[in-house]
């Protein structure tokens, strides 16, 4: 995933738009602006509250934060971002808005009222952070989003992944559903034969999350004519082996 399931981001808004500008890192925290911990929680999945989330306002200004929990979308391509138009079903947020001064610190409670049927739950604890005069003023105002990771891994793993392998114009492309109900990463070892000699595609692991579909490979065919196969593992054992091949003249 562009980033793996732990993010950190900041947000400025600016003449009434918004523009998000990433920070690479797993830490969720603005240097001198607004910090979050902890920044992934990963244990067992259950009902109950969750250890609490802390907020600090490391800025010169008072600042008006909104915190949410929201689940996942994740594209193709395996990047990830919290769903900013839906709430994480079966968690709620204790203290979803509340005012910090400079230097002030807010704890906040998650608690998980129900697990989905798979047995595992896995979203974000989206924070922003905006100055509390943000309405009124003009020209650029500087505000923090900050994104927190919630992995609660089910009681038995289920690893079960599907791989289709498709080709378009010579492009040959390697789809990978997660199929079970965790996020361990993806890897491949891909074989590819032609008449011009076999070679080994770089592929690098990926988080998918469950349900979702990850395009893991795609590469340029130098002939039509090709016999690729795939060996997919997760949590260090061999999950699906793909075989696929085409083409004539």
């Amino acid at each position: 995933m562009k980033r793996q399931l732990a993010l950190g981001l900041t947000l400025v808004a600016a003449g009434g738009g918004v523009a998000l500008a990433a920070t690479a890192g797993h830490a969720a925290r603005a240097t001198g602006g607004l910090s979050l911990s902890p920044v992934i929680v990963r244990q067992p999945a259950a009902t109950g509250p969750l250890a609490p989330f802390t907020v600090v306002n490391r800025s010169d200004a008072k600042l008006d934060v909104t915190v949410a929990a929201r689940p996942w979308t994740q594209a193709s391509s395996g990047k990830v971002e919290p769903d900013r138009r839906r709430s994480l079903a079966g968690v709620s947020v204790a203290q979803p808005s509340f005012t910090l001064a400079p230097g002030q610190s807010q704890p906040v409670g998650v608690t998980v009222g129900t697990v989905p049927a798979g047995g595992a739950l896995y979203g974000a604890l989206e924070v922003i952070g905006l100055p509390t005069n943000a309405e009124k003023a003009k020209g650029v105002v500087l505000g923090y989003r900050l994104v927190g990771t919630l992995r609660l891994t089910p009681a038995v793993a289920v690893h079960e992944l599907r791989a289709r392998v498709k080709v378009r114009r010579r492009t040959l492309a390697l789809d990978v559903t997660n199929r079970g109900n965790t996020v361990d990463p993806v890897s491949a070892d891909v074989t590819l034969r032609e008449p011009r000699g076999t070679r080994s595609p770089t592929v690098r692991p990926v988080r998918i999350l469950p349900g979702r579909t990850v395009r893991l490979l795609s590469t340029r065919l130098r002939s039509r004519r090709y016999r690729v196969t795939a060996k997919l593992e997760q949590a260090g054992r061999r999950v699906v082996t793909v075989t696929a091949g085409g083409g004539h003249g």
